[in-house]
């Protein structure tokens, strides 16, 4: 091949490729705008609405399924309780106190007959009065039953009032007819906990019921929007591509093929410039034509002086531009982030990108890099052909 037909081919391969070059930047550009604005955006949109949904439905779910699994433990706990009523746990803190006094142990009278009465009334709130509370709080507040543990601490907390001011302790025999008296009235302040126990476990049990019933129409309630999720996907996505690729695969391919574009950009525009470079070698230019932007376009990635250079670099970042933001919303949302927060995009880019998307924006950067170095090297003298 003589010089002159490789010159001129040299001449139309640059041409042709400076106008793949802009087919190529202005196509991707296009077409990362219309996945993103016609499939991607509107699936993310439509998808957060029903997936707020689902979350919430599940948070109930969860929140019933919790209260009902509760019920056995405490209806556990008002078995026990009323074990501990008919046990008169008190009868042994009050003998041990009269073993006391007739065994000459006790050298302050009140403050010790106030501690055992003290640790009565903790056992009893402890035993019985947190078992009740936790029993009743299934209850609706209208509840005749709702308000016991509260009558009934209170009650414990008057009795040990009126017995710790009272010097019952003074005789034998009074010890003796005070201990027994303070037996009975613990048993007759206990016996509405006595009583109610029953009725709280029957309603307890028909509150388990009316839960069992929740939950079954919560979960046919998650699965029928999870259903909905699914068609989610198929509304996103044109009528022509349905079935093929649904919008959850896209959002993973999305990446890649942005970044293909990226990477088929810079290396067509690379060979472009080749062209260019063996053009202007037959051509005998020197430097300063070469940097002439006036020989080239703002496609040809090579010095063109400074401001041809700096509008070579605004149009390739333009294109990065648009792609890089692509690539971002459509990992991104805008729900999902403080848009007004650079630190806080930063840290979604970190956090939350996927794989894909990661290697992309390396992609996007290494692009960026072979723009600028092939734009603003030193280029002193011209390249051989």
């Amino acid at each position: 091949m003589d010089q002159a037909t490789r010159l001129k081919r040299h001449t139309q391969l640059w041409s042709a490729g400076e106008t793949s070059v802009r087919r190529i930047g202005v196509g991707g550009v296009i077409f990362a705008l219309i996945v993103l604005l016609k499939v991607i955006e509107p699936y993310h949109i439509e998808f957060s609405k029903w997936e707020k949904k689902v979350e919430t439905q599940e948070s109930a779910y969860d929140d019933v399924k919790a209260e009902r699994d509760r019920i056995p433990e405490i209806q556990e706990k008002l078995f026990e309780m009323l074990i501990q009523i008919e046990n008169e746990p008190w009868t042994d803190e009050i003998q041990k106190l009269k073993d006391d006094f007739r065994a000459g142990r006790v050298s302050q009278p009140r403050d010790h007959s106030n501690k055992t009465l003290n640790a009565i009334a903790t056992q009893l709130q402890e035993s019985i009065v947190k078992p009740l509370q936790a029993a009743t709080a299934q209850l609706t507040e209208d509840n005749v039953l709702a308000a016991l543990p509260d009558k009934l601490d209170k009650e414990i907390v008057e009795w040990l009032d009126r017995y710790e001011d009272e010097p019952w302790w003074t005789t034998l025999d009074r010890k003796d007819d005070t201990a027994a008296a303070i037996g009975e009235e613990l048993k007759w302040v206990l016996n509405d906990a006595s009583a109610a126990a029953p009725k709280i476990k029957a309603e307890l049990e028909a509150a388990e019921k009316t839960l069992a019933k929740q939950l079954q129409d919560a979960a046919s309630e998650i699965e029928a929007l999870k259903a909905e999720l699914g068609k989610v996907i198929d509304r996103a996505m044109p009528t022509w591509a349905r079935g093929i690729i649904g919008v959850d695969h896209l959002l993973v391919l999305f990446p890649w093929l942005l970044a293909g574009i990226a990477i088929y950009l810079v290396g067509t525009a690379l060979r472009s410039s080749h062209h260019f470079h063996a053009m202007a070698d037959g051509e005998n230019w020197s430097t300063e034509e070469r940097r002439d932007p006036l020989l080239s376009t703002s496609w040809t990635l090579t010095p063109r002086g400074i401001a041809g250079s700096i509008a070579t670099f605004a149009t390739y970042a333009a294109v990065m531009g648009v792609l890089g933001a692509s690539l971002y919303r459509s990992q991104h949302p805008p729900h999902s982030i403080d848009e007004g927060s650079i630190q806080a995009s930063v840290n979604a880019i970190a956090d939350q990108s996927s794989t894909s998307a990661m290697v992309a924006y390396a992609f996007f950067a290494a692009a960026i890099a072979v723009v600028i170095y092939a734009l603003f090297r030193d280029r002193s003298e011209p390249p051989s052909a």
